[in-house]
């Protein structure tokens, strides 16, 4: 199932949701961050990342969105040769793999 839609349906009160649209680099033609509108800034098309800064600053406006799916709830399978970090100093500790 495609979650992505046409950017001009996204919610425009402020909630973050995922924004994608082309790159202005030439390493990758499309590029996603976690966005949301400013309805005071419309002229810069308006989609702030988390950092505050405008989605069109690393190329063009936004031409799609999604929801943020919902994040996985714990507890995490740790992977095969995980890093633990075990003893008493912060400054020397010791790892176990």
């Amino acid at each position: 199932m495609n979650t992505w839609l046409p950017i001009h349906t996204a919610p425009h009160d402020g909630t973050f949701v995922l924004v994608a649209g082309p790159s202005g680099y030439g390493s990758t033609p499309l590029r996603v961050e976690v966005c949301r509108y400013l309805k005071n800034e419309p002229h810069v098309g308006g989609w702030r990342n988390h950092a505050n800064d405008w989605f069109m600053d690393g190329g063009e406006d936004a031409q799609w969105w999604a929801p943020i799916p919902e994040i996985p709830t714990p507890p995490v399978k740790r992977p095969v040769g995980y890093a633990q970090v075990i003893g008493r100093s912060k400054r020397y500790p010791k790892v176990k793999i």
